[in-house]
């Protein structure tokens, strides 16, 4: 059938496989989920609901390291190095084997030859290594350069809702709002578009509501599950973490180089904070327990070892006591029961969100496309044929807080 070579032509593209029957296709699987974010109640200054980014945007690029020296890689038949550098993103590189797995670090420069990082690869990074390159989001690719999830807008910081990035390096806070004068993001204090400021993965995010009502957030893009070494700074960290079935605090390594620090006590170890934006419940503090007899996790106050399950999409507040380093988190699609199936429950008023997938290059001819839906990526059941529009599939989010997996099952009829 001429679909078969369709399949050859786009697989490296975007990743479609084919089924047993020759007809059809499938793209990847596309996550996304809705949050909802509460305003603040009677009587309250305001309301925190943290985000993790585990939905990612697609792979840039791809390939194995030819040469390294210092910051500076080159990638085999690459060609012109500048395609890594997307125009008006920040970009980083993502290690994908050998001693540095999981090593991140964004990228400074491009030339028509050489990849130039921000971070020393030396011990991270060796010929043959294979990396990855996205781009980082940005806060308009994020929240939408029209507000389009409608916080509060105001003229200043401490008049609206806020979108608050941690930055690690100074140990505080970066504010940002919707300007109502200005109708864009700015940065408290700064008056300038910051629309395009890069949220930085693997960091994480919160919102901070100083208005009223329920509101939701729609997130989507790749499901990232791949190993990341958080890089740890003396005192407070937020971490997006990687997506992860087992859904546990044993996706933290505990042994090894990049680890978390053990303690005797709470006092004297790592302690881990998981921030739950489907329930806005905070769990922990945890810390990992050296004391003899007595090893393991352990939540701070609390007698005997503690549950180690958590909410996938949780995110990670780190308090370090000691020196900074890097510690090994490591996603799974293999195990556990995916995403768990929410009930509806939209909001009076609630806003409709729209959810699309790029449509693949087809072949001449007449298709069926349509949506496909799993909590677990390996039982998908059919979800609607959507409505076509700039060469995209556009379908309703569920109402209410909801997370699931996507993908296009496109059918060569002819």
């Amino acid at each position: 059938m001429m679909l078969s070579r369709w399949f050859l032509a786009i697989s490296c593209v975007f990743g479609c496989v084919a089924s047993a029957d020759a007809d059809t296709a499938y793209t990847n699987p596309i996550g996304g989920y809705a949050i909802k974010v509460p305003g603040k109640a009677a009587g309250e200054n305001q309301r925190r609901t943290y985000f993790g980014m585990q939905l990612l945007p697609d792979i840039h690029l791809g390939g194995t390291v030819a040469n390294v020296s210092g910051k500076q890689f080159s990638v085999v038949g690459l060609g012109d190095h500048n395609i890594a550098a997307r125009a008006g993103y920040r970009s980083y590189v993502h290690v994908f084997s050998g001693t540095g797995k999981g090593f991140i670090s964004d990228i400074e420069q491009t030339t028509a030859t050489q990849i130039q990082c921000e971070k020393d690869l030396t011990g991270w990074v060796t010929p043959g290594t294979v990396v990855q390159v996205r781009t980082h989001l940005r806060l308009g690719d994020l929240f939408g350069t029209d507000n389009k999830f409608h916080l509060a807008a105001g003229s200043e910081a401490s008049a609206a809702d806020n979108v608050v990035l941690w930055d690690p390096e100074n140990q505080r806070e970066r504010v940002y709002y919707y300007h109502s004068g200005r109708s864009r993001w700015e940065e408290e204090g700064i008056v300038a578009d910051a629309d395009a400021v890069p949220v930085r993965y693997p960091y994480g995010l919160y919102v901070i509501r100083r208005s009223e009502g329920t509101l939701r957030i729609g997130l989507s893009g790749s499901v990232a599950t791949n190993p990341v070494l958080l890089p740890v700074k003396t005192g407070t960290n937020v971490f997006s973490l990687p997506v992860n079935f087992a859904a546990s605090l044993n996706l933290i390594s505990t042994a090894g180089t990049h680890r978390a620090i053990s303690g005797p006590n709470a006092k004297e170890a790592d302690l881990f904070i998981f921030e739950e934006p489907t329930s806005g419940v905070r769990r922990g503090p945890f810390y990992h327990s050296s004391r003899t007899g007595s090893e393991g996790w352990r939540e701070a106050g609390v007698n005997g070892a503690a549950s180690t399950g958590l909410d996938l999409l949780s995110t990670l507040v780190l308090q370090r006591q000691g020196d900074g380093g890097y510690l090994f988190v490591d996603g799974n699609t293999s195990s556990g029961e995916g995403f768990p199936v929410l009930p509806a429950d939209p909001e009076p008023g609630e806003l409709a969100m729209k959810f699309s997938i790029p449509i693949p290059p087809m072949l001449p001819g007449s298709t069926q496309i349509m949506v496909e839906t799993s909590q677990n990526l390996v039982n998908w059941g059919p979800l609607t044929q959507g409505s076509m529009f700039n060469n995209r599939v556009e379908f309703d989010y569920p109402p209410g807080q909801s997370r699931a997996f996507y993908r296009l099952k496109v059918t060569y009829l002819d």
